[in-house]
């Protein structure tokens, strides 16, 4: 077990304790680094986190673009409620890649809100929570 952790240790470029971020994450981390090693991107255990962390964002912004569509799906069949006009104008004004940052430095990592916080709270809580868990990190 020796020699399998200072190869670990020595490819990630991290220490044993940095290991047990990736032990929470959802996402397919062979797809990922295998996907990193095509793009010719060293997979260091930071730059694992930052893909994570790209691919969460992507994929909140995903979701929102879904619920956007669905909101204007229903205006198409009914007049949207008071809450759900307002819901369909905030979500079109949000965009993750501006409003999130992430810091990658081993036991240091961190994925965290610069903007809206507040609104992607009240109007994408669940999606926030799923995507907190594929990340494996909370914002």
């Amino acid at each position: 077990m020796v020699n399998q952790n200072a190869v670990l240790k020595t490819v990630l470029e991290c220490g044993m304790d940095d290991l047990r971020m990736l032990d929470d994450i959802g996402y397919d981390l062979g797809e990922i680094v295998e996907d990193m090693i095509a793009r010719d991107i060293k997979p260091t255990l930071n730059a694992i986190m930052g893909e994570v962390f790209r691919k969460g964002v992507e994929e909140l912004e995903q979701l929102i673009n879904d619920r956007i569509c669905e909101l204007e799906a229903a205006c198409n069949e009914r007049d949207l409620d008071e809450d759900e006009e307002t819901a369909l104008e905030v979500l079109r004004d949000l965009t993750p890649r501006r409003d999130i940052s992430w810091f990658c430095n081993c036991l240091d990592t961190r994925i965290r809100f610069d903007e809206n916080e507040e609104i992607y709270r009240e109007y994408l809580s669940e999606e926030i929570s799923k995507v907190e868990d594929y990340m494996g990190f909370s914002f």
